[in-house]
């Protein structure tokens, strides 16, 4: 059999390619995934998470999947709290599957049917977390008027009680100080769009850093009614911070104040810092991934990572 240089050359080229591609396929085949969700396995008990308010307790000992609602014992301080019952699993949009979870609060009240899940010890050092966000047209009420200066508790770590714990807020100026990188009339926003985007904080500190470099707006009229993937790295060994939407990192590996060690549980939420709240809030979350590896978009909320090929063919 004679191999012709062009031959020679093929093997070569696809040989290298392969080569190359190692070191990720076993990356990938190795990532250790805390936990995931894309809300269509088991089954939510009657009162999961607070079906039973203003009634309480709401939900101090039920979950689904290892998801519970830590502030079951709150909701009956105020009668109004009835709306909590519409928390939970949804039909009404699914990025897969058939349910997502919902969120909601309705306009003058100031917290929401929180729901935790814990991450299993040993705790981890750095975290990503990916999850898809729907936001309803509603939303734009977050930032009308625009001169309004919202702030949203939407993801706690660690803690959840004030003043404690690292911390994903909304607002509607970012970063936390003037001069503001993006807001309403900043940074390329049209002036009179509502604008939202997130901004950290640890303990009482509020971040100074970590507006998106293209000042990207969660409510823009085209990002509502739509998916979008969202992804936070967390690294409490080098205290960085880097977030992703749509696979474009729009804030990249930028030091945040964050005094923890290590990452315990994430808890999803709505708690609005101004009392009473001006806006209904209505979100919905879907297809969760917590890893200590880089997500990205696709897939749902499956646990099983990719693996490398076993049926390679090089055919010349």
């Amino acid at each position: 059999m004679r191999v012709t240089k062009l031959n020679t050359f093929y093997y070569i080229l696809v040989g290298g390619i392969l080569f190359l591609m190692i070191p990720t396929l076993f990356q990938e085949a190795s990532a250790t995934v805390f936990f995931s969700e894309n809300w269509d396995t088991d089954s939510a008990s009657s009162q999961w998470p607070c079906k039973n308010a203003p009634n309480s307790p709401c939900s101090s000992t039920e979950s689904f999947n290892g998801w519970i609602s830590p502030l079951g014992d709150y909701c009956n301080d105020n009668s109004s709290k009835d709306s909590w019952a519409m928390c939970g699993r949804s039909s009404t949009h699914a990025r897969s599957g058939s349910y997502s979870f919902r969120m909601h609060r309705e306009k003058d009240l100031s917290d929401t049917c929180d729901i935790q899940h814990r991450i299993s010890s040993p705790y981890p050092t750095n975290v990503y977390i990916r999850f898809y966000l729907y936001l309803p047209s509603s939303m734009t009420d977050y930032n009308t008027p625009t001169t309004d200066e919202t702030m949203t508790h939407f993801m706690f770590t660690n803690s959840a009680f004030s003043n404690t714990g690292f911390r994903m807020n909304w607002l509607t100026k970012v970063p936390y100080t003037s001069p503001w990188q993006c807001a309403s009339g900043v940074g390329g926003v049209p002036s009179g769009q509502p604008y939202m985007w997130f901004n950290c904080e640890n303990n009482a500190d509020e971040c100074r850093v970590g507006a998106p470099y293209d000042c990207y707006n969660l409510i823009s009229p085209s990002n509502l009614n739509r998916w979008q993937c969202i992804e936070f790295n967390f690294n409490a060994t080098t205290k960085k911070m880097s977030i992703w939407v749509d696979g474009d990192r729009k804030v990249n590996n930028v030091t945040v104040p964050m005094s923890q060690s290590n990452f315990t549980f994430l808890q999803f939420s709505g708690f609005e810092s101004q009392i009473p709240s001006h806006y209904t809030l209505d979100y919905y979350i879907d297809d969760i991934v917590v890893s200590d590896t880089y997500i990205g978009p696709g897939g749902s909320g499956d646990s099983s990572p990719p693996q490398p090929p076993t049926n390679l063919r090089v055919t010349p």
